[in-house]
């Protein structure tokens, strides 16, 4: 195994060692076994939030078929337990720093071209070097990228078969949270979601398939490009890593996500102004825990209202969701499959969303979990939770049961593991039967 570290060697990364270990298997390069080219916009270790969740586990999944050489770019050093994590998994890794400055420059290129934010933030011409060199040297089977931004790391290069997991379809979300937005943020945020739909549909030509995690984003990118070959590989969740209990705070409400992230950041506090006043009201004992990484400015003041706990960034979250009498998930714009709720879920809490929050994920409302459509609705169901422990093992027992039958990431990434298998496949830029890009109305 080659491992190329960028700036970062191993004894100069952080010793966190703290952080729970979720790699078990050991990837050994065989002279048999189809080689995959990964490229991802972030190290998938560790798995602490959605894309980086999925990223990981899809690794897991993906080094069990094929010698995977992953390439990627890194927003911060990874601790040593992630570099052995992903060492176990991977024939080669390479990972480039982006530094924030970097970031800002690239970023004001791109707007003066009319090119996305997104695409700059993780670009890296170190990157695209080290996998031009990549394909020089070793004979791949296929390629697979991560998000839409991973794709330009692939343009032009020799590979019979490639294959692109959006996840979400990423400029809905920034149209969305544009309807909400006010002065120069719902300028920028309409001009991302114009740049990314641009960029995200010219993807179909690039690409043999693209995957999504829901119906319903496929439904979107198609709305994009009608005639695209898109699969739905949904989310899955740790059943053995998000074990449950039945110890519990019986008067802690609990939202566990990342705090810097945009709709996590406007549903805190949309719930925090509109939901926990009343109640708070209605049971002076209850708290409110928010549990997540990087809190922005706006997530720290939420410390100082009654009742509410800011616990920040965490080793290990499975203590603070088993803590939790109710989890919620009161985002207003969400896109795809939360894991944040397939891991309450996991660990049998009882979990009220929000409708947008619920999407892709075919549960029972008042069965599994409370899907709350009103301010109303809110209220009632936690305060319901919290006064009747009953119908808190109720539908923690029923909701496990749920991601048992319905969310296993070894069945969610079988329609992936099925598209990447090697077979001789027309290039995307030599087909002649595509349409030419053109955006639908």
């Amino acid at each position: 195994m080659r491992v190329v570290s960028g700036p970062w060697p191993p004894n100069q990364m952080s010793r966190d060692s703290s952080k729970p270990n979720r790699g078990s298997n050991v990837a050994m390069p065989t002279n048999d076994r189809p080689k995959l080219l990964m490229v991802t916009h972030r190290l998938p270790h560790p798995p602490v939030r959605g894309d980086r969740i999925r990223t990981w586990h899809m690794l897991r999944q993906l080094q069990q078929r094929f010698d995977v050489h992953l390439a990627c770019v890194a927003d911060e050093p990874p601790t040593l337990n992630s570099w052995r994590a992903i060492q176990r998994h991977v024939a080669d890794l390479e990972f480039e720093p982006v530094t924030p400055l970097v970031r800002r420059g690239r970023a004001l290129r791109h707007l003066a071209a009319g090119k996305s934010i997104t695409s700059a933030w993780f670009q890296s011409p170190r990157l695209r070097q080290t996998i031009e060199r990549w394909v020089r040297r070793e004979k791949f089977d296929v390629a697979l990228a991560v998000c839409a931004a991973s794709a330009p790391y692939l343009a032009g290069l020799p590979i019979p078969s490639r294959v692109i997991d959006l996840m979400d379809v990423d400029s809905r979300k920034w149209a969305e949270l544009a309807n909400t937005a006010r002065g120069p943020r719902r300028a920028i945020y309409n001009y991302e979601a114009d740049a990314l739909a641009r960029e995200e549909a010219a993807l179909a030509h690039q690409f043999d398939a693209l995957t999504v995690t829901t119906d319903a984003e496929a439904h979107a990118y198609r709305q994009l490009v009608p005639w695209a070959d898109v699969h739905v590989v949904p989310n899955g969740v740790d059943l053995d890593y998000f074990a449950s209990n039945d110890q519990c705070d019986r008067c802690t409400v609990a939202f566990c996500g990342a705090l810097n992230y945009r709709p996590n950041v406007e549903g805190l506090l949309w719930f925090t102004r509109s939901i926990w006043p009343r109640i708070k009201a209605g049971r002076p004992d209850a708290r409110f825990r928010i549990v997540g990484r990087r809190p922005d400015r706006a997530v720290r003041r939420l410390r100082h209202l009654p009742g509410v706990e800011l616990i920040g960034q965490v080793a290990d979250v499975r203590p603070h969701l088993q803590n939790a009498a109710v989890v919620v998930a009161p985002l207003q714009v969400a896109r795809g499959v939360q894991n944040k709720v397939l891991e309450a879920m996991a660990m049998a809490r009882p979990t009220v969303v929000s409708p947008a929050a619920a999407t892709g994920i075919d549960a029972v409302d008042a069965e599994h979990w409370h899907v709350a459509p009103s301010p109303d609705a809110w209220v009632r169901r936690v305060a319901e939770l919290l006064d009747d422990p009953a119908a808190q093992r109720r539908i923690g027992a029923a909701a496990r049961s749920f991601v048992a039958s319905d969310h296993q990431w070894s069945d969610a990434m079988s329609p992936l593991l099925d598209l990447l298998a090697p077979r001789d496949i027309t290039t995307p830029t030599e087909s002649a039967d595509r349409p030419p890009l053109r955006l639908a109305a």
